[in-house]
């Protein structure tokens, strides 16, 4: 959790155990609601210094409540847009962190309600990221991606795949912590207790050249169809690291309990 730089809550399951959480073991950390997120940031004595969406899914006495702070920058969205609330707070992070073009900073500085006391600096200008957290890629926690709308669910599992060359991003769950990521890779897991399920999701047609040393079930240089992704679900962790490496593929590591 050490420099830890934002914390989104989206509009799916998140318990105030986790919120707690992370306030506990993340300092300076900012705070970004999607839409209802707010409403669970609120309820747990937050106030998030972004509101994003068409705020539909958020209540009029929330929203209200949020505003009378004033210190939250609020970016209202029309309901009629192409991308997801969960998207355009992602979206949000890599605009604070490393910049972006002028059309895009245009687009959004359009619809931005500006917080009355300026707590936290705006939206940068185009070409200039300044919430960098002194690191390259910042680290950001997802809170309520996952929940009873499985279309959601899964699609705001998919859009990870456009965001990690930017950012270290991890989907909380109760029950456990989602990462993505894509083409070669040698990864490093450390042995947890509290998740010892270790499971792959292919994303991609196939996984190849895929070798797991130290779990319970071993690979060793595998090509694995999507359609056989059954075959790297509920794996263990033989060792307090397990190693594993890939050539090429899209994919979800998920580490659970039940």
């Amino acid at each position: 959790m050490k420099r830890l730089c934002y914390a989104i809550v989206a509009g799916g399951s998140v318990s105030a155990g986790q919120v707690q959480k992370l306030q506990k073991k993340a300092e300076n950390l900012i705070w970004i609601a999607a839409d209802s997120g707010a409403e669970v940031l609120w309820q747990n004595g937050v106030v998030p210094h972004i509101l994003i969406g068409d705020l539909d899914s958020l209540s009029a006495e929330t929203l209200q409540a949020v505003k009378s702070r004033g210190q939250t920058e609020i970016f209202r969205f029309s309901p009629e847009k192409d991308m997801s609330d969960t998207y355009l707070a992602l979206q949000a992070v890599r605009l604070l962190h490393t910049g972006g073009s002028r059309a895009l900073f245009s687009a959004w500085q359009a619809i931005h309600l500006p917080a009355e006391n300026a707590g936290f600096e705006q939206i940068p200008a185009e070409d200039a990221g300044r919430q960098n957290c002194g690191l390259k890629k910042p680290k950001v926690v997802l809170l309520g991606a996952v929940g009873s709308r499985l279309d959601h669910s899964l699609s705001n599992l998919w859009i990870l795949f456009d965001f990690i060359a930017d950012m270290k991003l991890t989907v909380w769950t109760d029950k456990g912590r989602i990462r993505a990521y894509s083409g070669s890779k040698r990864l490093s897991f450390k042995s947890k207790e509290k998740y010892p399920f270790f499971s792959i999701l292919p994303l991609s047609e196939k996984l190849e050249g895929l070798s797991l040393k130290g779990f319970r079930y071993p690979l060793k240089n595998q090509t694995i169809p999507q359609n056989q992704a059954s075959w790297l679900l509920s794996n263990q962790l033989t060792k307090k690291r397990a190693k594993l490496k890939i050539r090429k593929g899209k994919f979800l590591v998920i580490r659970s309990r039940d």
